[in-house]
């Protein structure tokens, strides 16, 4: 993390700081998420919103996260009040075996929509600083294309250092319901499509947390997520590499809302959250 980095996240501890959980609200119909802890009681993401309920500042932490770092952002607005971008910190994963995987970077997400109000591409810059290494910064523009009310292709193209274009896109399936049922993540290898891997969604019928970032989002919550990740062999031939099943389980405010979730992983680990709303 570099001077400017250290700074920004000072600030945050001070405002954070500042935030009293008496505008939290375990019970409150907003679905605004304000605070989520894990198992043991402790936080693992906090989000600060403004007297628009705007979230401001956010950060969040994770066990894959190096030396207890936590992942950060301050949320920028427009004058009609749109998102138009977040910057902040982000944290190395210490299983990445890449020297940018692993290593912390400033970041500056920017976000353009189009005339129904949707998001039209979200352009990422990641910013490092990683000694001896000069051309590690590189950008990701993610464009969405909507075909009906029924499908989002986003095309990810991602520029490294030496200017190179690495092109992959996913696409969003969608339900009557307005959930996403089915995501798809393929990419072009000589002008032929290949679907590398899918997940699959089954839903309750309660109403989902709110989160301020854009993108494809399903008004329910996930109770099943099954994985498929596919091979190919030389004659082109697809073949499922393998399948994961994650199982999903829930309490309930009075308004619909998760106070608890409970995540099963395909070897029987479970992973505990609760949630808190801000108040309304």
């Amino acid at each position: 993390m570099n001077l400017f980095s250290k700074i920004i996240w000072l600030v945050f501890a001070l405002i954070f700081a500042g935030c009293s959980k008496d505008d939290f609200d375990a019970n409150s119909p907003s679905g605004l998420v304000a605070e989520i802890t894990n198992g043991e009681g402790e936080t693992i993401s906090r989000y600060s919103y403004n007297k628009k309920q705007q979230v401001t500042e956010s950060w969040h932490t994770d066990i894959a996260f190096p030396h207890n770092e936590k992942q950060h952002y301050t949320y920028i607005y427009d004058n009609s009040n749109k998102l138009t971008g977040k910057k902040g910190y982000e944290p190395g994963i210490i299983y990445m075996s890449s020297m940018t995987g692993a290593s912390g970077k400033d970041v500056d997400y920017q976000y353009s929509y189009d005339d129904k109000g949707r998001i039209k591409s979200i352009k990422t810059d990641y910013d490092y600083n990683i000694e001896g290494w000069v051309n590690a910064d590189y950008s990701r523009l993610s464009t969405f294309e909507y075909s009906d009310d029924k499908l989002v292709t986003m095309t990810v193209s991602t520029i490294d250092p030496a200017g190179n274009s690495i092109p992959g896109y996913s696409k969003y399936y969608y339900n009557d319901k307005g959930n996403i049922e089915k995501t798809t993540d393929n990419v072009i290898i000589d002008d032929k499509e290949r679907i590398i891997s899918q997940a699959v969604f089954t839903y309750d019928t309660m109403n989902a947390p709110h989160y301020p970032d854009p993108g494809p989002v399903s008004k329910n919550n996930v109770l099943t997520r099954t994985e498929t990740s596919y091979n190919y062999n030389e004659a082109e031939i697809m073949s499922v590499a393998y399948t994961s099943v994650f199982q999903y389980e829930y309490t309930y405010n009075d308004y619909g809302y998760p106070l608890t979730q409970v995540e099963t992983y395909p070897n029987e680990i479970k992973n505990s959250k609760q949630f808190k709303y801000v108040k309304q």
